[in-house]
């Protein structure tokens, strides 16, 4: 039966649904449409996409603790401005501000969002299309490694001892890549150690696990900074109900959730898409220590600065005194 797919996400695949080594090329079609969106979701938005999110999120904390350690290197005897109250404040609460609202953002369920459990939530409803056939064959591998490798190497000879072996990659031929996607898939299936099956399935509770992952207890207690402090200036008696003023926020939460959500990224891509690992913190193309080597105002400038204050406070305070 031919089967058709967007021609999104036919981009993405090197062998048509028809060559695949598949017996249900209706459901590989299906798959390969919610994959590409999947994949899309993970990477491919260029603005939102949840491998983006990590990795801003990760590069704000690292920015954030390198100027903290910069604090360190200060002393009473030779201050530098890394440790300016109004610099330090300001920097502190938009740090934590921002990481709350990362982390939260990433765990959000709604449908209308690009996050981390909305992938799960959906990989989960979709999970019937990811079989253990289109999970190794869906962009040409052989089914049956064993074979393909027989068959290989009838028709290619025997490999020349003690010469270099180059081995197919993709497609039909490529029997050790069929091989290596059958062990991945084993750990998440219920297979154990009995006979695979065309029609073998994600095991349930690796979905449990990862939803858990989602919802650590570090995690929760974010989510309530986030709906009480950070997105709306709840009321006293709101905050009682929930606890609130138990909570604080820690470097250690913040790395907590952070960790939880680069693992349970990693993975999604890695376990239920077999996908590719991807790094954590970006690397920057440009000296991104420049001038924090000097002084946030110049000596002789400090006097002009203070008049600005006060001319931009007096300007505020007229707000109070003048109509709209």
């Amino acid at each position: 039966m031919s089967v058709t797919t967007s021609p999104s996400s036919s981009s993405l695949f090197k062998f048509a649904v028809d060559d695949c080594d598949v017996e249900d090329d209706k459901a590989l079609g299906a798959y390969r449409d919610k994959r590409h969106e999947w994949l899309e979701w993970l990477e491919g938005d260029p603005r939102n996409s949840i491998n983006r999110q990590i990795r801003g999120m990760m590069w704000d904390d690292a920015a954030f603790r390198a100027l903290n350690e910069a604090r360190r290197f200060s002393s009473p005897e030779y201050p530098t401005g890394a440790t300016a109250p109004l610099l330090a404040g300001l920097i502190d609460q938009g740090f934590v501000a921002t990481q709350i609202l990362s982390i939260t953002r990433l765990v959000d369920r709604r449908q209308d969002v690009i996050s981390l459990r909305r992938l799960l939530d959906d990989i989960e409803a979709h999970a019937h299309l990811i079989t253990r056939e289109i999970f190794v064959c869906h962009d040409g591998l052989p089914f049956d490694p064993v074979e393909a490798e027989r068959a290989y190497w009838e028709r290619e000879g025997p490999p020349i001892s003690g010469g270099v072996i180059g081995l197919p990659t993709e497609g039909p031929d490529a029997f050790d890549i069929s091989r290596m996607a059958h062990e991945a898939f084993d750990k998440v299936s219920a297979t154990g150690s009995g006979p695979r099956s065309r029609t073998d399935c994600i095991e349930s509770g690796v979905f449990s696990s990862l939803r858990a992952a989602l919802a650590t207890p570090d995690i929760v207690a974010i989510l309530q900074l986030r709906h009480k402090f950070v997105a709306h200036a709840a009321d006293a008696a709101s905050r009682g109900r929930a606890g609130i003023e138990r909570f604080g926020v820690t470097l250690n939460q913040l790395e907590a959730g952070q960790r939880a959500l680069v693992q349970t990224a990693q993975r999604i891509e890695l376990d239920l898409l077999w996908g590719t690992t991807r790094g954590v913190v970006p690397v920057p193309q440009y000296d991104h220590f420049i001038h924090l080597d000097i002084p946030v105002v110049a000596t002789d400038r400090m006097g002009e600065l203070g008049e600005w204050w006060r001319a931009h406070c007096d300007t505020r305070e007229a707000w109070t005194r003048s109509p709209s």
